[in-house]
């Protein structure tokens, strides 16, 4: 069965589809029922609140059943079970799973049913979910993808910006500004398809972008002069066009002053709330209700 631990894992076809679809549920198309007494299995095994509560939202709307398993099985006497044992088992009872590991993503021997990554860990970890609904919040924009200047700040080594990078390699912006530090880019190579539209800035230098995309900055990668450097100010978006918007995979701690979190131009939380359609979207998909082989 498939595994969609990347964006790669979903054709060009898939995601516009989901992009397409989410937009109709958005404006009020019914959604496709599953077939009756689906069981979508949550196998969060690190902790999450939009992704874990968003796909449940989403299989609930659908009519399907959402089973969660928090944790692997593990006691006082008796050692750990693996993730991949773990995944099996929920698989063997699921239509579909959605599932979130502290390691790198792979199919288990036996699984028969669709694997979603809600995100994982490793050299190459990914969020393709997280990439999926920033792609929507672009495509929400006046002005077409292909025509916008989209900024991605922060530490571009997380999993969703380097989903997103990948994305945006098939969905090709005008061009792509990088605002980050030297250390929190260390090991990402930039998509070979959008060198050529990729520049470094500081966030004293954006005044034509119509996308700012907040990515988070883990405690401890940065010293405070660092994460002063990159910390987004009203200032700052005061100096972006008035199209533009601003968004996040969320948390925010202090990647953003806490007064520029309700600047106008803040779209974090409507992209936090779309994350719903394009979620239900997905899962349409997966259990073969979207898009044509």
């Amino acid at each position: 069965m498939s595994l969609y631990r990347s964006v790669t894992d979903f054709r060009v076809e898939d995601v516009d589809w989901i992009l397409d679809r989410a937009a109709r549920i958005k404006a009020g198309e019914p959604s496709a029922q599953l077939p009756p007494r689906a069981v979508v299995g949550l196998a969060f095994l690190e902790s999450s609140l939009r992704t874990r509560t968003g796909f449940a939202a989403a299989a609930i709307r659908l009519g399907a059943t959402p089973v969660e398993v928090l944790g692997v099985r593990e006691s006082a006497v008796s050692m750990p079970e693996s993730v991949d044992d773990t995944l099996r088992t929920l698989a063997g009872y699921c239509d579909a799973v959605v599932a979130r590991v502290g390691e790198h993503l792979v199919l288990p021997a036996g699984v028969q049913v669709p694997l979603v990554s809600g995100g994982d860990r490793g050299l190459v970890a990914e969020h393709p979910t997280q990439a999926l609904i920033d792609l929507f919040a672009l495509t929400r924009l006046a002005v077409p993808v292909g025509d916008q200047v989209v900024a991605l700040c922060g530490d571009l080594r997380m999993r969703a910006a380097r989903s997103l990078l990948l994305l945006l390699e098939a969905y090709q912006p005008r061009r792509l500004v990088l605002v980050t530090e030297p250390g929190l880019h260390e090991g990402l190579t930039v998509p070979e398809g959008l060198a050529t539209l990729c520049e470094e800035r500081t966030l004293g230098d954006i005044g034509d972008v119509d996308a700012l995309y907040v990515v988070g900055i883990p405690h401890g990668a940065l010293d405070e002069d660092g994460r002063t450097r990159l910390r987004v100010t009203s200032a700052h978006l005061d100096s972006l066009p008035p199209r533009a918007r601003v968004y996040s995979p969320l948390p925010v701690i202090d990647e953003m002053e806490r007064d520029a979190l309700h600047h106008p131009r803040v779209r974090m939380f409507e992209q936090s709330d779309d994350g719903l359609y394009v979620r239900m979207a997905t899962l349409e998909l997966v259990l073969g209700l979207g898009a044509p082989a």
